[in-house]
């Protein structure tokens, strides 16, 4: 088999050669990118399984007789067998499916593996080659029905998960990846085409070209997507920067997979250096040995062990290490979580306490009252400052045991006596008690009393001294610091941490109990801050208050209310026994909260959006609940004002690739990945090109190119668009200015956000960007929204009046969408009306139909006003004809030019000032 007679070369054969070198790459590729998970290592097989076929078809081309080819075409059946297993195998880990595909994928392995012994060992399926002009290739047998049956069956079976998968989650980047996964399970079936070479058809077997390009489709899918949503990244990024102390995630092999900020302040490392580090640079001998991944594997997690860790600097530092291993979401260890404490901050915390504590003792006893009971006469002496801290005179209290007891409160006189008998006998080292006593004025206060007992010889106590402190405002401090720190302190309703609290409790219940049932609903205020900002703080902590009261009286007594912070709110609503009972409850609380309050004597209406979490076993930490409950509000607030939602899966996995893509944002801004497409504004009788839009698209590193209608409502929601809008006028300023100096007067516009123009510096950001850019102001054009000018009118005047006195000219964009007053409008210092595409959408060649009427009101009316009337989303000569028949002043849109960039916008006016599609009469 192996004797060089027995092969010639053979052209067929080099691309398949080529061919499993690429495909062992992209195993090898997908397997160290993604740091050996378990998906990555079942990526790696299936290309392994498939290099096997390629290669030994590389030999059996090469072949120069049958019994040769024959034996190389078994060898590749020793791989064959196995691909759909594999394939099956990686798509249910991929999807999260193992647990319920678990005996399908085993069954799968067990039957790949028998075909495998049968081909190789026996002639069921393949007993002999055809030798074809390319070279020789198996005949398929009796067996070859079955075989081919079970290869396509597993693949279809995958193929269909994917599917239905597909369709249950909401876009985002788990749907993206499954979209490409299903593209490349279909192109695998094009592979096909080579059975037919095997039951006597000659057709060129090309199916090693679908088969490695649905594995670069995996492996690119891979590389921008990753084969998980949570990655090492996002959980170094997001999760280890909210501890406190030094955090390293250590893979099996003892190498620094992920640190957060504090490690690297503690051991003196950049974050780049300290990925790929091995432990042991770290640990010194012997401890590194009870810290080795492989040994805490065995031994179980540790806790605050002391010992001595080396920093990069050189030295040691003494710290107390804790650490556990973290598993897969297939339950192997996947690495180990340490976390490291320096000992030096522990220590230097404990002084400062003790040396307070000390001072504590100093200052209590310059303030003490003394006693000294002789207890042979059975007599005590109590000094004036004892009595005095009572507000006794001297001949007030007498030298009875029963001047002091009668005056102990008589629910902790019993419990008194009895510590000091403990003392006497010898039981306790010395007295303390904390009880009430009575002032003169009636009233008690609270007493911090402490003795010893003098003893003779014999070990007989003969006397007993000691002291008294005044401690009521001490324990009425506490008292209120504990209240303070479990309600809050404006609607005294509990606040996060006793929620939790109580929220622990119900979770444990419920696992003793499983009738016990019950569910956390997270409710936030709609339009809260347009209150707030409207009618003063003052007003919106009343609004808060008395949301507060009246949650209170829907509530049941077993039920809890708390206030998270801000306009948020969360309940824990027991004994629900579904989901219907939750909600019927839920809308009770949202009738009463939509009936109007009176506040500083106006009245105000609000709503909530609302999100459930049921309990259920799946459920071991509050957090988690209050988690999903939050996700589920979000969810709500997003589909609208009022909106109840019962969290699901999907919501989770829509909210871990919003939590993704906002950290991107965040990243964007910092690295400024946006660019600036410049849409041409133009007269509609001249069709010359008088303005421009700016409008903003984001370069994400993997998703590439994207547009506003997909990040900038994240955008609003996270602030992130005062930062991205004062970038945008200022660029969009600068490339004005540049067109300028080149010869062409033309309107910058800008659309400025509702973040920016609430802004109290937003009038002086644009007179900054002005002078920077040294563009005209007359040149620059601000477009806001009718909402966004009504929201505060009064703010909008000032703002719109100053803006006006630079020279900046004011747009009204999307005219006729929103809610605006036109006795308001009147009064808004503004030169443009940006009539909405929607009312074109239905113009006729004759200009009839409604939006006809409408854009031809709005027109009229903006004349009236002497506003300048410019038409967006021209895509029609039929609506170019109606606009120049009303008499509209300018237009924009895809019949005149898409947005394009600054290089193809210089161009168009270049060109000429007149468009193409405009210039013909």
């Amino acid at each position: 088999m192996f004797e060089l007679i027995n092969y010639n070369y053979n052209a067929y054969a080099i691309p398949m050669a080529v061919t499993t070198a690429l495909v062992l790459f992209l195993g090898l590729w997908v397997l160290v990118r993604e740091r050996k998970s378990p998906d990555s290592i079942l990526f790696f097989l299936l290309s392994f399984v498939i290099s096997i076929w390629f290669f030994a078809f590389t030999w059996m081309y090469c072949a120069t007789n049958a019994a040769t080819a024959l034996a190389w075409a078994k060898a590749a059946y020793t791989g064959i067998p196995l691909i759909p297993a594999a394939i099956y195998h990686f798509s249910v880990s991929v999807l999260q499916l193992y647990q319920r595909r678990k005996i399908l994928v085993w069954l799968s392995w067990v039957l790949a593996i028998l075909f495998s012994v049968l081909i190789v060992g026996t002639d069921a399926l393949i007993s002999q080659v055809y030798h074809y002009w390319w070279g020789f290739y198996p005949s398929y047998g009796k067996l070859g029905v079955a075989y081919l049956t079970f290869f396509f069956g597993m693949i279809i079976f995958a193929l269909g998960d994917y599917v239905v998968e597909y369709r249950k989650i909401e876009p985002g980047t788990q749907k993206l990846r499954l979209k490409w996964f299903m593209i490349a399970s279909g192109i695998l079936f094009l592979g096909s085409v080579d059975y037919l070479a095997k039951f006597g058809i000659p057709i060129y077997p090309f199916g090693y070209l679908p088969v490695f390009v649905s594995l670069l489709i995996a492996a690119a899918t891979i590389k921008r997507y990753h084969l998980a949503d949570l990655t090492p990244e996002f959980a170094a990024g997001e999760i280890l920067e909210t501890m406190q102390g030094a955090v390293l995630m250590v893979d099996l092999h003892g190498s620094v997979r992920g640190v957060n900020r504090a490690a690297c302040a503690t051991f003196g490392y950049q974050e780049s250096e300290f990925i790929g580090l091995p432990l042991t640079t770290l640990v010194e001998a012997p401890y590194g040995v009870e810290l080795e991944p492989r040994q805490l594997l065995n031994d179980g997690p540790i806790k605050d062990i002391k010992m001595p860790w080396r920093l990069n600097r050189g030295g040691y530092i003494d710290v107390s290490v804790s650490a556990s291993v973290i598993t897969d979401r297939n339950g192997f260890p996947a690495g180990v979580v340490y976390v490291v404490t320096d000992m030096i901050e522990c220590k230097r915390a404990e002084a400062a306490i003790a040396r307070e504590e000390r001072y504590a003792l100093v200052m209590q006893g310059a303030r003490d009252g003394w006693w000294d009971w002789n207890l042979k006469t059975n007599e005590i002496f109590f000094s004036p400052r004892w009595k005095a801290m009572l507000s006794y005179e001297e001949s007030d209290i007498g030298t009875r045991p029963d001047d002091w007891f009668q005056r102990i409160h008589t629910e902790e006189v019993g419990r008194v006596k009895a510590e000091i008998a403990a003392h006497l006998e010898g039981r306790t080292p010395h007295y303390e008690s904390e009880h009430r006593m009575l002032h003169k004025d009636g009233t008690y206060r609270w007493i911090l009393s402490r003795g010893i007992a003098i003893r003779d010889s014999e070990g007989k106590p003969t006397r007993f001294a000691g002291s008294q402190t005044d401690v009521t405002e001490r324990k009425l401090t506490a008292e209120q610091l504990s209240y303070q720190a479990l309600y809050d302190p404006m609607t005294n309703l509990p606040n996060r941490t006793l929620l939790i609290d109580v929220l622990r409790r119900a979770i444990a219940r419920s696992r003793r109990d499983p009738n016990y049932s019950f569910c956390v609903v997270f409710m936030d205020l709609d339009r809260f801050k347009v209150i707030n900002d409207s009618l003063g703080h003052l007003a919106g902590d009343q609004l808060l208050i008395n949301v507060a009261r009246r949650l209170e009286a829907c509530l049941r007594p077993t039920d809890t209310a708390a206030r998270f912070g801000g306009d948020e709110f969360t309940l824990l609503l027991e004994d629900i026994p579904n989901v219907e009972g939750a909600l019927n409850l839920v809308n009770r609380l949202q009738q009463q909260i939509m009936q109007p309050f009176k506040l500083s004597g106006q009245e105000v209406s609000t709503t909530a959006s609302i999100g459930i979490a049921m309990s259920s076993a799946a459920y071991g930490l509050p957090e988690e609940m209050l988690r999903d409950a939050n996700t589920a509000m979000y969810s709500a607030k997003s589909s609208g004002k009022a909106n109840c939602e019962v969290f699901n899966a999907s919501m989770h996995t829509n909210a871990a690739g919003r939590w993704n893509l906002e950290a991107d944002l965040r990243r964007a801004v910092e690295r400024e990945e946006f660019l600036i497409h410049y849409q041409p504004i133009v007269s509609v009788v001249t069709g010359k090109i008088i303005g421009i839009e700016a409008l903003v698209r984001w370069l994400h590193p993997q998703r590439g190119l994207m547009y506003p209608s997909e990040f900038i409502t994240l955008a609003e929601e996270t602030g992130l668009i005062r930062p991205m809008g004062y970038w945008l006028l200022r660029k969009a300023s600068a490339q004005n200015r540049i067109w300028y100096e080149a010869g062409y007067t033309l309107r910058m516009a800008v659309n400025v956000s509702a973040g920016q123009f609430q802004d109290r510096q937003f009038r002086q950001h644009v007179e900054d960007v002005l002078i920077e850019t040294g563009m005209p102001a007359q040149s620059l054009e601000l477009e806001i929204t009718e909402s966004i000018a009504m929201e505060n009118v009064e703010y909008g005047m000032a703002t719109l009046d100053a803006l006006n006195t630079m020279g900046v000219h004011i747009s009204i964009d999307d005219f006729g969408t929103g809610h605006s007053s036109l006795a308001y409008l009147k009064r808004f210092t503004i030169k443009n009306l940006k009539l909405d595409q929607s009312f074109l959408k239905d113009v006729r060649n004759d200009g009839d139909g409604d939006n006809g009427a409408l854009a031809t009101a709005i027109i009229t009316m903006a004349h009236s006003l002497k506003l300048n009337v410019i038409a967006e989303g021209v895509e029609t000569p039929a609506q170019v004809k109606f606009l120049r028949a009303q008499g509209c002043d300018e237009m924009q849109g895809y019949l005149i030019s898409r947005p394009v960039t600054a290089e193809v916008f210089t161009t168009l006016l270049r060109e000429g000032q007149y468009l193409p599609p405009l210039a013909t009469p």
